[in-house]
């Protein structure tokens, strides 16, 4: 609704917007540890449902929840800079920088308790990636100096880490489970379009020509795997092997989200470069 406003004008939707904000923060609201919890009923009474993410009920919050409150908090925030709502903001980035971000690694916490400590034991590379250049656009328009300076510096370390699952071909594999140091190697549809993205932004931000070509790389690869040039859209995954994904081209949890944020992304911040 905010990005709507946003390129429209509407009034209505920029109404809408403020509503679910104003929900979100009576009803989502931890008033014990800070965040947001993740699942509620019709009526905001809190439940469990481990279809959207949590593995048991240790899982008090996610980090992927809180990654989209923090898109979306930045995208309402741009039109419309409400000063409860600027503290939100903050707040936000804050837990990313303080709670959800491992000081050690820089990967990202995926699952936690009430009180923060993490429940998983999951290295998500295309979360961490999405991550670091999100993080960097909230703390943008925000529009602190400090608080940005602080988020740049952060954005490239959990790009390195993100790294981590870069793979020769130049795509970006899915998840490790550092406990036991498995592997998934599956070549998923939105890591790529978090990866391409993700580098692009550490390339603007360091002026290293080590990050556009890893954005570049992955983009090759996106291109000759993922992207179907006949039918039209994304392939869901491709295997270690190369065989690709017969899943939805839409559905649960596929749609033209990652991948066209992605190219709206690229053509903005390539027109900016060649001015």
């Amino acid at each position: 609704m905010s990005e709507y406003s946003h390129v429209t004008g509407d009034k209505e939707a920029l109404s809408e917007a403020k509503g679910i904000y104003d929900s979100l923060e009576k009803y989502a609201v931890d008033p014990k540890s800070d965040g947001y919890f993740e699942i509620f009923d019709r009526e905001w009474n809190r439940t469990h449902d481990l279809i959207l993410g949590e593995k048991d009920s240790r899982d008090e919050k996610t980090m992927n929840t809180h990654l989209h409150l923090l898109e979306a908090y930045t995208s309402l925030y741009r039109v419309w800079p409400d000063p409860h709502l600027a503290l939100r903001l903050k707040n936000l980035i804050f837990l990313f920088t303080n709670k959800i971000i491992d000081p050690k690694t820089y990967h990202l916490k995926n699952f936690l308790d009430r009180n923060w400590m993490s429940t998983s034991t999951i290295d998500s590379y295309g979360h961490d990636i999405e991550a670091s250049w999100l993080l960097v656009e909230a703390a943008h328009v925000y529009g602190n100096k400090d608080l940005l300076k602080d988020a740049e510096e952060l954005s490239l370390k959990i790009a390195d880490a993100a790294s981590q699952g870069l793979q020769q071909d130049g795509s970006m594999i899915y998840e490790k489970d550092y406990s036991s140091g498995h592997l998934n190697y599956y070549r998923h549809w939105w890591p790529q379009a978090e990866t391409i993205v993700g580098f692009i932004n550490a390339f603007e931000l360091s002026g290293k020509e080590i990050y556009l070509e890893k954005a570049l790389k992955c983009w090759e690869y996106t291109n000759k795997n993922l992207v179907d040039h006949k039918q039209g859209e994304w392939f869901s995954a491709v295997s270690d092997s190369g065989k690709v994904s017969k899943g939805d081209k839409a559905g649960f949890w596929k749609c033209p989200y990652h991948n066209g944020r992605m190219c709206m992304e690229i053509v903005e911040r390539v027109s900016k470069m060649e001015e």
